[in-house]
């Protein structure tokens, strides 16, 4: 599995970096996409399964999810610090961690998820580091990465590399993305936080409360989106080759006019609300689910998503944002009005 986002709120200093976040080698210049589609019938629904929650181990406040190999699911919940745990068939298995400082506890769980030797990696989001738990749960190791001072979200290749969201710790380094090695030791950075930001925008604590990156590890791609603009950025993990382009979602709208700094908090509130924000990116193989909430404005559910494949994007409008995948599906959990929840696994049709 790689990436998630649950509606949570996620160097190498001797490489030469162009003003687009990339290395010498890269032009990261966003571009309309060159084949938009308006789609239904690309995802389909492969199973559903309802959790089994007991009364003492309550799912509160879910901050990402992962589904192992073996079947087992790992839901984080920051409300509670732990991680929950179910079986394949959705019956309640036990909890991992508590809340705390020691080995293997957490202050602020998020985006639980698998390497490839079957280590469990959790970030902790309030002590910015990694906790990493052996197959069986044990506690195994902290990870910490010195080039970072706060983390969005982490997730990992199949060469052990970290990739990971959050503000670089060089105050004079304003790029949100580092890949790291498996000591947390920084590899490269790309993408400036202005990237991230509406255009014509410039950074301010209104833009940073509700700037939120997402990123997704496919089987040779990693994609990275934001809540507040409407691209997409793919680094290939071999050369570390950067590309970027606007997703052209019809119902994104930057400020007007583009130049406007959304000055107030009434100014940046209605913005937010008439808009769609970018929620998470999910991969499976080399195709990438964007998953959309809609602002109170718009008279929309949350059933917005784009699929990237290649340079095609489509968009599918009626499906919920998927927040993580496996190797083979693409994976939702919901919630219904009774506070129940339901794993849901997609798969892309014609694939």
């Amino acid at each position: 599995m790689r990436g998630l986002l649950l509606g949570f709120s996620v160097l190498f200093y001797g490489c030469a970096n162009t003003d687009d976040g990339g290395s010498d080698r890269v032009a990261a210049k966003i571009e309309r996409p060159s084949s938009v589609t308006a789609g239904r019938s690309f995802l389909r629904v492969l199973d559903s399964t309802v959790l089994d929650e007991p009364s003492e181990h309550p799912i509160v406040a879910p901050s990402g999810m992962a589904v192992l190999s073996n079947g087992d699911l790992l839901i984080a919940d920051a409300s509670e610090g732990l991680l929950h745990r179910y079986s394949r068939d959705g019956r309640f298995a036990g909890v991992i961690g508590r809340r705390g400082d020691g080995p293997g506890e957490f202050r602020t769980p998020a985006y639980p998820f698998a390497g490839e030797d079957g280590s469990i990696y959790v970030v902790d989001l309030a002590k910015s580091q990694v906790v990493v738990f052996e197959r069986d749960y044990s506690f195994k190791r902290t990870i910490t990465f010195p080039a970072v001072s706060r983390i969005d979200q982490v997730a990992i290749d199949r060469a052990n590399r970290f990739w990971v969201l959050g503000n670089a710790r060089d105050s004079k380094d304003d790029r949100v993305l580092t890949v790291a090695d498996s000591n947390g030791k920084a590899i490269s950075a790309f993408i400036p936080i202005a990237r991230l930001l509406p255009h014509g925008s410039t950074d301010s604590l209104l833009w940073a409360s509700s700037r939120r990156p997402s990123i997704a590890v496919g089987d040779s791609l990693v994609y990275v989106v934001s809540s507040l603009v409407d691209s997409i950025w793919t680094i290939e993990q071999t050369s570390l080759r950067l590309s970027a382009r606007s997703l052209g979602h019809p119902m994104y709208r930057d400020p007007v006019p583009p130049t406007a700094q959304v000055q107030s908090r009434t100014d940046h509130r209605r913005w937010l609300e008439s808009n769609i924000l970018i929620a998470n990116v999910a991969s499976v193989a080399n195709f990438a689910i964007v998953g959309y909430s809609a602002g109170l404005y718009l008279n929309q559910s949350n059933t917005l998503a784009s699929l990237v494949a290649g340079d095609r994007i489509v968009y599918l409008d009626s499906v919920p944002p998927i927040i993580t995948s496996t190797s083979e599906a693409f994976v939702q959990l919901a919630t219904d009005g009774s506070g129940r929840h339901t794993l849901f696994r997609f798969s892309l049709v014609g694939r």
